[in-house]
């Protein structure tokens, strides 16, 4: 610019010097050469205050120029951060489906469990209508038993009656019979004794008195002997007689505390049944009140997935109008890089020199310029700023809402592994009661059988009807 400013100058002395020579060539008059001094001297006065308004002019540029430069580093350091914050954005953003991928694979998870928890709520159901139909011909069978069981201690005093009469009646026939073959044995004996003491008489008389002292010896050593075996089968018979007796009292003795004994173990074990049964009444209120915790954990789990959808819809949104406003910005950046480019100081010094009349207009212009770029340069770094904070916000939002989420996984996998635990040893402990449950009835059946022992084949027959249908029952 000094160069050409140079060059026109001197184009312009060049011009007056050949102006001076074309007058000095006419001769002109004093009068015009005295104008055409003034005119010169005006004229250099012109040059002397273009020249200071170059200067200036100059100088005011130098300094637009630092200051545009200025603003050109700053906008690159912002247009750099920019970049680097876009980048950061992205890298966040593919997190964040990282993140969405984890958490629709846990949310599969979660459904799977839910199938899971479904069938195990069906099995459920399906023990629990078992349960009562088994409650129901337990209830039936412990009736049918105790009818039974009363028939058969109505029977047992009868038959018991009935031995004991048909046992009394058989001692007092045996007592007679006795008696009556002892008295005839008796008879027998002293018609024998008195024929054979004749006989011996009318022999002795017959015979020697010495032979008749002899006989009467030997028969008195022959009776002796028979006297002391009478009594000794005498003593006998009255031994027989008091075992018989002591039998009779043993069993009568022995019947009933076997028959109460056992009646009161049937009762017992009635009881310890009946127990069972409430406990496994509670156990399945248990059931019902897990079951209501199980639809519970299921509702908050609902209500967690809608929230968390929600919560993702609205990040998603805010995340679209980031990504439209970055766009936005992007292309005011390159908008105003091509108005910088074309603002350049070349035509700006041309219009100047070219017209040095509309130079304070055109500085106007670059002015405004100026302050609209400024304006505009400020209003991009106050929605960086507004931008940054919204990101911030959401990044906050974003990590709580991760934290919630956490949080509850982690507690809805608690209440399941508990629950699953509460099941487990609710099914055990059925297991088990089912086992004693079936000990016991067989316990009762074998002892059924060891009491319907001893009586008729009826008796016999009808506990053989009443274990097979107590083997059914337990088969089903």
């Amino acid at each position: 610019l000094i160069r050409e400013h140079s060059a026109e100058i001197e184009k312009l002395l060049v011009q007056q010097k050949a102006d001076l020579e074309k007058l000095y060539s006419d001769n002109t008059n004093e009068d015009q050469m005295h104008l055409m001094n003034t005119a010169i001297n005006e004229l250099n006065q012109m040059l002397q205050d273009a020249n200071y308004q170059k200067e200036k002019v100059k100088e005011e540029l130098s300094k637009q120029v630092k200051l545009l430069s200025l603003e050109k580093s700053s906008l690159q350091n912002q247009v750099e951060d920019l970049c680097q914050e876009l980048s950061f954005a992205r890298e966040q953003i593919q997190r964040v489906k990282k993140t969405i991928n984890e958490k629709e694979s846990k949310l599969q998870e979660v459904d799977m469990l839910k199938i899971t928890i479904g069938d195990l709520k069906a099995q459920l159901a399906s023990a629990s209508e078992i349960r009562e139909e088994l409650e129901m011909k337990h209830e039936a069978e412990i009736t049918n038993y105790k009818i039974k069981l009363e028939m058969l201690q109505k029977e047992k005093d009868a038959v018991l009656d009935r031995m004991a009469e048909s046992q009394e009646a058989e001692l007092e026939r045996l007592r007679t019979q006795l008696l009556f073959s002892h008295e005839e044995e008796l008879s027998k004996v002293k018609d024998d004794l008195q024929i054979e003491h004749k006989i011996n008489i009318e022999n002795l008389k017959d015979n020697m008195a010495m032979q008749a002292k002899q006989q009467l010896d030997d028969f008195q050593n022959e009776m002796n002997i028979k006297i002391e075996a009478v009594q000794f089968e005498n003593d006998n018979l009255i031994k027989n007689q008091n075992q018989l007796t002591l039998e009779i009292a043993r069993l009568k003795d022995l019947h009933p505390p076997t028959i109460n004994t056992n009646s009161e173990e049937m009762m017992l074990l009635v009881n310890n049944l009946q127990k069972e049964i409430e406990v496994l009444r509670q156990e399945e209120k248990k059931k019902c009140v897990l079951e209501q915790e199980i639809q519970e954990v299921q509702l908050k789990t609902e209500l967690f997935e809608k929230q968390r959808k929600e919560q993702a819809h609205c990040l998603q949104e805010k995340y679209l109008l980031l990504e439209a406003q970055n766009t936005v910005l992007e292309g005011e950046n390159k908008a105003l890089q091509e108005k910088l480019n074309k603002c350049t100081i070349k035509n700006v010094v041309g219009n100047l020199i070219l017209t040095s009349d509309n130079s304070s207009s055109e500085d106007f212009d670059l002015q405004k310029r100026i302050d609209k770029l400024i304006a505009e340069n400020e209003k991009l770094v106050q929605q960086d700023i507004k931008q940054k904070e919204e990101i911030d916000t959401l990044k906050n939002s974003f990590s709580l809402a991760e934290i919630n989420f956490k949080h509850n996984y982690q507690e809805l996998q608690e209440n399941y592994t508990s629950l699953l635990k509460v099941k487990l040893e609710l099914e055990e402990s059925k297991n088990k009661n089912e086992a004693e449950y079936k000990t016991k009835l067989q316990a009762l059946v074998e002892k059924i059988q060891h009491l319907q022992g001893g009586f008729p084949i009826g008796l016999e027959t009808q506990s053989t009807v009443v274990h097979s249908k107590r083997e059914k029952v337990l088969n089903d």
